[in-house]
């Protein structure tokens, strides 16, 4: 990540924002959650998201300004069941940018999240599945939206580009502001 971040500037001049998009999805109950599953989501989407960190935040602080925009998921609010890997994944992204979002508040750097929800990407899908197109992430329960719904986390449904429903999509960002 220090040689990807040192090529953005030299390539760019310098560093205005940093996107933490990395991520992947995999589901288990958890006495069925191998530690390889526990390494691979905590390292993806925890891990990544603190070396660019690591790595980026010293140019925004030199600038004394930039953006920082992190995509959490819904699943970094709300639990699920067969979901507590990737939660506590989310979960930890969400206390990270909550704490970098304190210590660089004096630099004039922004930091929000984005908490997207219900996306059919690439990374939806279980690499144990027998074919690359076949998900096995677990049937969200309409108890489960509800209790979204309840907790003022979901925004209104629509269509996709595709013109696929996307019921129960939504998406729900927080500006962190120390």
């Amino acid at each position: 990540m220090a040689a990807a971040i040192a090529s953005a500037k030299r390539d760019l001049g310098r560093l205005d924002i940093l996107v933490l998009n990395a991520g992947t999805w995999m589901g288990s109950p958890i006495p069925s959650t191998s530690e390889a599953e526990w390494d691979t989501l905590i390292d993806l989407n925890l891990k990544g998201a603190f070396l660019t960190l690591k790595h980026g935040l010293p140019h925004l602080i030199e600038r004394g300004a930039g953006t920082v925009v992190g995509i959490g998921s819904i699943g970094g609010l709300v639990g699920q069941p067969g979901s507590a890997a990737y939660a506590a994944s989310k979960w930890g992204l969400r206390g990270l940018l909550e704490s970098a979002a304190l210590e660089v508040k004096p630099h004039h750097i922004r930091v929000s999240v984005i908490y997207p929800h219900q996306i059919n990407s690439g990374g939806r899908v279980d690499p144990r599945a027998p074919s690359a197109a076949a998900s096995s992430r677990p049937r969200t329960s309409r108890a489960w939206w509800r209790s979204c719904a309840r907790r003022r986390r979901t925004s209104p449904s629509g269509t996709s580009p595709s013109g696929r429903s996307t019921r129960g999509a939504g998406l729900h960002a927080m500006s962190l502001r120390g």
